[in-house]
């Protein structure tokens, strides 16, 4: 199993900053490329993002592509924000790999890390 940029979620959940958290509470102009382009920006370094520009703007003009209504997104939120599967983890059998950013906004690396399970 490959875990990739995630949280166990729970109590013991490290929250983005609230910054990032109000640009993903924000659904106004939802699909559109401004919308989609600061929606984006949160989760790439500043350096990344100074150096492959080209990059984020492929990655926005993909999701602006893909429409998400409004429902969907905003249970998709919800759905983030009470996820709650700490107690679990330690139930996992299968070899797992957790790849985590020690520079990511949206995921915190802590949020990797379950010490003591």
């Amino acid at each position: 199993m490959i875990l990739a940029c995630t949280s166990f979620g729970g109590k013991n959940h490290i929250a983005p900053p609230p910054e990032i958290l109000l640009a993903f509470t924000s659904t106004q102009g939802l699909n559109s490329p401004e919308r989609i382009r600061k929606f984006m920006i949160p989760a790439f370094t500043t350096e990344f993002a100074e150096t492959h520009g080209n990059e984020i703007e492929k990655i926005c003009a993909l999701r602006g592509q893909n429409f998400v209504s409004e429902s969907v997104y905003q249970q998709q939120l919800i759905s983030a924000t009470s996820f709650n599967a700490e107690s679990r983890v330690s139930n996992i059998k299968a070899k797992t790999l957790i790849l985590s950013g020690d520079s990511d906004g949206v995921a915190p690396l802590q949020n990797s890390i379950l010490e003591g399970k």
